[in-house]
């Protein structure tokens, strides 16, 4: 997949000594962008990974507290969960995947595990293998994950997600790589 197809025709004319990239005023015929393309942009195209690298290394280079009351809380269910993402993920992954799912795709999502009635870990889920199940009361009934042929439905209050809100589609959210389409 080349940036033509996937980010519109250009024409380059050149005035005296500067040179004027206009964009073809038809766009090219196709099914709208998918998060599996956006995966592939971020994943082909030096620019766009080392934009999102460094935004992603920065926020989760910043150190992150809970603060209750003014003082900082570390013990909490919340504080801990925060501080001990799962048994194989840092705090400092955790932030760098959420941002970096986020620019590329404009979601974020995480499966809640509760042990007691009480959250104790986060387990990021690929936004490209979710689908939401929309609920006409509730908004999202539930997420349905799949990954290694297996599909398994979480209920909506098991999972995280976070998005940019797109001004198309209210259940998913639009990757800042769209304005580039």
């Amino acid at each position: 997949m080349d940036l033509t197809s996937l980010f519109g025709r250009k024409t380059v004319q050149k005035r005296s000594h500067i040179e004027v990239i206009t964009y073809s005023s038809t766009p090219p015929q196709s099914a709208p962008p998918t998060i599996t393309d956006f995966l592939h942009v971020y994943s082909s195209h030096p620019w766009v990974y080392v934009c999102v690298d460094v935004i992603a290394r920065s926020v989760a280079s910043v150190p992150f507290s809970i603060y209750r009351d003014g003082k900082e809380d570390k013990e909490s269910d919340i504080a801990r969960l925060f501080t001990l993402i799962n048994p194989y993920t840092t705090q400092f992954d955790f932030w760098y995947r959420l941002v970096t799912d986020l620019e590329v795709t404009g979601n974020y999502f995480a499966e809640i595990e509760f042990s007691n009635g009480k959250p104790v870990a986060l387990h990021p889920m690929c936004p490209a293998n979710v689908t939401i199940v929309p609920d006409p009361v509730k908004r999202v009934k539930a997420y349905e994950y799949t990954a290694n042929g297996m599909t398994v439905s979480l209920p909506a209050d098991k999972v995280i997600h976070l998005y940019f809100p797109s001004p198309v589609d209210p259940f998913w959210g639009m990757s800042p790589l769209m304005p580039l389409m």
